[in-house]
């Protein structure tokens, strides 16, 4: 089903079968996706996918991004925080511009990155997480 709303001051696009635009500016592309907020969208090939917040974007299928300004690039990654990024699948990247791009990796806290598959890279500024801990 594709469908677009309009006004003078907001625009949606629901073009996913069973997708939902809520908000200003946002974009339903998937299958089964929904997005909320303001300039928001989840991608034509993201089914089920979540984006919410103030200009979030879910690019695969589960995917789901929350925030300001995150990105749930990887399929079935989860974003959520300012400035976040999950670029693989099933990553998850949490706070303040934190970027995990490991498959299953987590990356959290304030400037934190995992670059490993299953890596757990939490802290301040790119403390790993190397059995020893990091500081929150």
């Amino acid at each position: 089903m594709r469908s677009i709303s309009s006004s003078e001051e907001n625009t949606n696009y629901t073009i996913g079968n069973g997708a939902t635009a809520i908000g200003n500016n946002t974009k339903a592309m998937g299958a089964y996706s929904t997005t909320e907020g303001f300039a928001t969208q989840t991608d034509s090939v993201a089914q089920g996918a979540h984006a919410e917040g103030l200009y979030t974007h879910s690019e695969k299928s589960g995917a789901h991004s929350e925030g300001i300004r995150t990105y749930a690039t990887g399929t079935y990654s989860h974003a959520e925080g300012n400035e976040t990024k999950s670029w693989a699948e099933a990553s998850h990247s949490e706070g303040y511009l934190t970027n995990a791009r490991g498959p299953y990796s987590h990356a959290e806290g304030v400037g934190t990155t995992a670059l490993n598959k299953s890596q757990h890279v939490f802290g301040e500024y790119n403390q790993l997480d190397d059995g020893t801990g990091g500081s929150m």
